[in-house]
């Protein structure tokens, strides 16, 4: 009998525990305290990493090629593609961050090509395909006319990723923007497009082959692809500089 009444009250506690957390903001209190942390943790890598970066730029040599970008340019090997290059990729960074800090880079004036590999962020972040073109071409803009733009197809991932789903409603979106970027290129002298064809499977997505296991992530052979593609598209960019001269 002592034991069932026991039972009984563990029991009612519980139920009156679980009643108490449904029925008040207990839960979207702790989500908010776990995305703060988030933010800060966050920011505060972004803020550091800018920083460093910052120092990195006082000591850049004249004409060298500058690699702005998020985590897959972060984790690009610059140097196997042109030895004169410096990385300058963040991170989960977005066009509109890369704006902000672009205009922190005095290396861009005397730099000889700017190779842009942004907006993946933008998109998994609900940002609006207006407002992400917009920051584009204010990007653009903001490079010297006479230094040569390489820019790079925002990747689309793979449908079988683990991380976002639908990956399928995604890829319509950097299709989209894809598409756009490549006619805002088009309308700026010596900007050159890196296509992303040869790291996509037969349904347009990130070839899981070349994929890190994210579905957002080139493994080692993926970016092997993507530095001969870089350097094709670079070359042709230094010979427009050349001319430029």
């Amino acid at each position: 009998m002592k034991n069932k009444l026991f039972i009984t009250y563990i029991l009612t506690i519980h139920i009156l525990l679980l009643t108490i957390i449904i029925k008040s903001d207990f839960l979207s209190q702790v989500q908010s305290i776990f995305d703060r942390n988030h933010s800060y943790s966050y920011n505060s890598f972004y803020r550091t990493t800018s920083l460093l970066l910052a120092n990195v730029d006082g000591n850049v040599p004249d004409n060298s090629i500058l690699f702005f970008g998020n985590s897959i340019t972060q984790g690009l090997c610059v140097s196997a593609v042109s030895p004169k290059s410096v990385n300058f990729g963040i991170g989960a960074d977005t066009t509109a961050g890369l704006l902000e800090r672009l205009r922190d880079y005095k290396s861009l004036e005397k730099a000889e090509i700017v190779v842009i590999e942004i907006g993946i962020n933008d998109v998994l972040n609900g940002v609006s395909l207006d407002e992400m073109i917009s920051n584009y071409r204010k990007i653009f803009n903001s490079i010297p006319s006479n230094v040569g733009i390489v820019y790079n197809d925002i990747l689309p991932i793979n449908q079988n990723c683990r991380v976002i789903v639908p990956a399928s409603g995604i890829n319509k979106q950097i299709s989209a923007a894809n598409t756009m970027l490549n006619e805002l290129c088009q309308m700026r002298s010596g900007c050159f497009r890196v296509s992303s064809d040869k790291l996509l499977d037969s349904t347009g997505c990130l070839n899981m082959a070349y994929d890190y296991g994210d579905g957002f992530h080139f493994n080692t052979y993926g970016y092997l692809i993507w530095i001969e593609e870089l350097r094709r598209e670079i070359g042709k960019a230094q010979k427009w500089t050349s001319n430029k001269q």
